[in-house]
């Protein structure tokens, strides 16, 4: 595809650049109105199953002291669909993320193949078609990677399981398997929603496991400076040495080993804080040594850790781990280990795996070769949520964390509430760091959920395409609406647009931290911003998930937005919707940066001089516009050229003055026509203009598209 593939890596206690994920916020927060609305997914279990048939009064909700009412209640069981009817929407705040954790760090080559069928398992157990996944990798030598971000997309979270397959076992038909889906991977993307290049993700796997892989054609290549008779011992020999030596007295550099980790994973629970909905982290793992927790091997209870004197060689390994723990409670990140070494294995760290889940809340998995049945009732035991909201406006923006209580009234007796810790007061967009506005950015695009903060307009109209159809986008913002994006330097937007096919899966992007300096956010005054991407998408149904937010005060506007491409192998007659040939006097035009020049896929032009048409066309009575037509297969000749305007719901109505131009030259099925449209005898207010282009032998082909009469003269670049 058009744009580089990196694999990500955030070196150790580098955490402010972390990779994407799918994170958004829990809160809601407008600066100009301070409306906090915070919702709280809480489950209710009994012996380990959920309690159903709970209303919104068997609940009691406790901000600090302050007892809040609660002013929306929602149910979501993803358990009562009946088999082959459409899931249950899940709100985002009510839906279930799991992030699938390898620690390279302290497991075995071994451990790490168990680990990765163990994962597997997990995806297959049970998992709601809404739920999220995201895959991470920590190392000791470059901290945290995570090559996929939270997705919907299966076929993401198994790219990356067969790229470790590839790593670990030099597995060729994993390779194979996912070389046959090259064509379709992405790289470059931001927000991690999109598949990444696989050969790229087993070269950047095997760098964080510290060996170098090529993988090319039905080859797999290990380089290194160190020799060894098989490419799987020098693998082996690789991450057995990432691992710590134990031996039976705590070493300095056991407890330092320890202690980067625990410092790591407590920051990426910090940058993972804003996530929305209830959070699982899954940590494969062999465990890290007993004694630098505890100075000597305990028999394991609920409390062994927390005690204190003699019992323990190193308060200092144990303060760091609980530090890393309460950054996950407050987060509200419940974490499940899974101790990978198997049955009869030596087991050298089950004591800190059961305590980290403990302290969760989560679950501790050891002793089983076979994760299935375990995955599986953890599964159920969180099918259903209840979902209570309450206002909270009267807390200052600090970003402050705030412990919440939920109490149950009239429950089964010995019921368990299960809920987060507490919830962070809103934190203005502009002191937020980079990665968390990432992350939330991902977050808004996976809910899909529209909202309209920013005002703008939004062209986007398949083309034909040999394998992929064209669709350039044009995003069109009205320059005296950024007016609060403007600061002394100029002007922050981001810009974000992924189609997603029928299944979920993303089939192209664009990402654009779009900035102007203080000339070019001056010159908005007199006229529109038009940003101008493209996406190049296989024939079918998709839909286009557009994100605009401000660089300054963090307002985004989500548009949702069906694609239709067309197949070049069905040959019809269509012609596209008319394009409004918009001026250039006033506006600033700004393309994609992996499009910086039109193409020559781009298709607006006007001879050999490419255009932006309007994405709001907005005219005044009298003024005269250009037209640019644009259909496919039309016979050779002359072509009529008549048009008819209608009210915004259907209805003719007198008006308007259509007149063809002639064709432009140009070659192959797609055929363009100029025409000029004046809306003379129209009042203001909306309408759509239909066009209908008839050929000699009289085959007719229509196409409308919407556009605006305003009684004072248009905005200048229209």
């Amino acid at each position: 595809m058009k744009r580089p593939v990196p694999f990500v890596l955030v070196p150790a206690l580098a955490l402010a650049a972390l990779l994407p994920a799918v994170l958004g916020a829990q809160e809601q927060f407008q600066e100009e109105t301070s409306v906090v609305v915070v919702e709280v997914p809480v489950q209710v279990l009994d012996g380990g199953k959920p309690v159903r048939g709970l209303t919104a009064e068997s609940f009691e909700v406790w901000d600090g002291k302050v007892r809040r009412p609660i002013t929306s209640f929602e149910v979501v069981d993803l358990a009562a669909a009946p088999a082959g009817a459409r899931p249950q929407r899940v709100p985002p705040a009510a839906r279930r993320n799991f992030l699938l954790l390898f620690d390279l760090a302290f497991s075995n080559r071994r451990s790490l193949e168990k680990a990765e069928t163990a994962a597997r398992d997990l995806l297959k157990s049970g998992l709601h078609p809404q739920d999220l996944v995201g895959v991470a990798f920590y190392s000791p030598a470059r901290g945290l990677a995570m090559p996929v971000g939270f997705t919907a997309d299966r076929g993401q979270v198994e790219r990356v399981l067969d790229a470790l397959a590839v790593l670990l076992r030099g597995d060729v038909a994993a390779a194979e398997r996912q070389r046959k889906l090259a064509a379709e991977a992405h790289g470059g993307d931001p927000l991690g929603l999109a598949a990444a290049d696989f050969p790229a993700l087993v070269h950047g796997l095997g760098s964080l496991a510290g060996v170098e892989i090529a993988l090319s054609g039905e080859t797999l290549a290990w380089v290194s400076n160190r020799t060894a008779p098989h490419a799987l011992d020098l693998l082996a020999n690789a991450l057995n040495h990432m691992q710590i030596i134990m031996n039976p007295h705590v070493t300095e550099a056991k407890r330092g080993k320890v202690g980067a980790m625990t410092e790591d994973l407590g920051a990426l629970a910090r940058m993972l804080r804003d996530v929305e909905g209830r959070k699982a982290l899954v940590f494969f793992s062999d465990g890290f040594d007993d004694d630098v927790m505890m100075g000597q091997r305990r028999e394991r209870s609920a409390s062994s850790l927390g005690q204190s004197g003699n019992l323990y060689g190193n308060a200092r390994g144990l303060n760091d781990l609980n530090r890393m723990l309460e950054e996950f409670r407050r987060s509200g990140w419940v974490v499940h280990t899974v101790e990978t070494i198997g049955v009869a294995e030596d087991r050298i760290g089950g004591e800190a795996l059961f305590y980290v889940a403990n302290e969760t809340g989560g679950t501790y998995f050891n002793n089983t070769n076979d994760l299935g049945e375990a995955v599986g009732r953890m599964l159920a035991a969180s099918a259903q949520t209840y979902l209570l909201s309450f206002p909270a406006d009267d807390v200052p923006a600090d970003g402050s964390f705030r412990k919440l209580r939920i109490e149950l009234k009239g429950g089964p007796r010995g019921a368990r509430v299960v809920h987060r810790a507490g919830w962070f007061a809103p934190t203005p967009h502009a002191r937020r760091p980079a990665a968390e506005r990432r992350f939330a950015a991902a977050d808004l695009i996976v809910a899909g959920e529209e909202r309209n903060e920013v005002p703008l307009a939004v062209l986007a109209t398949p083309f034909e395409g040999a394998e992929r159809g064209y669709v350039p986008v044009v995003v069109e913002l009205e320059g005296s609406a950024l007016a609060a994006e403007k600061t002394g330097e100029g002007l922050a937007l981001e810009l974000y647009g992924y189609a997603f096919d029928r299944a979920g899966k993303v089939q192209d992007f664009f990402a654009q931290q779009l900035r102007l300096d203080a000339a070019r956010a001056a010159a908005l005054n007199g006229g529109p911003l038009r940003f101008v991407a493209d996406l190049e998408l296989p024939p079918g149904e998709h839909e286009l998930r557009l994100l605009v937010r401000g660089g300054t005060t963090g307002k985004a506007t989500l548009r949702v937005l069906p694609l239709a491409v067309p197949s070049s192998e069905r040959v019809a007659k269509r012609l596209l919707p008319p394009f409004f040939v918009a001026g250039e006097a006033g506006a600033v035009t700004v393309r994609e940066t992996a499009a910086a020049e039109a193409g020559d896929a781009y298709p607006f032009r006007l001879g050999e001089q490419p255009f932006v048409p309007q994405a709001d066309p907005e005219l005044a009575a009298g003024e005269e516009v250009r037209l640019f037509l644009a259909g496919y297969h039309l016979a050779s000749g002359d072509l009529r050229v008549a048009g008819r305007v209608l009210t915004a719901d259907g209805r003719p109505v007198d008006g308007g003055a259509l007149t063809g131009l002639g064709r432009i030259k140009g070659e192959g099925p797609l055929q363009r026509v100029l025409a000029t449209f004046r809306p003379q005898g129209l009042a203001a207010g909306d309408y759509r203009l239909e066009v209908t282009l008839a050929e000699p032998q009289g085959a007719k082909v229509s196409a409308s598209a919407p556009f605006r009469v305003v009684a004072e003269p248009p905005r200048s670049g229209r």
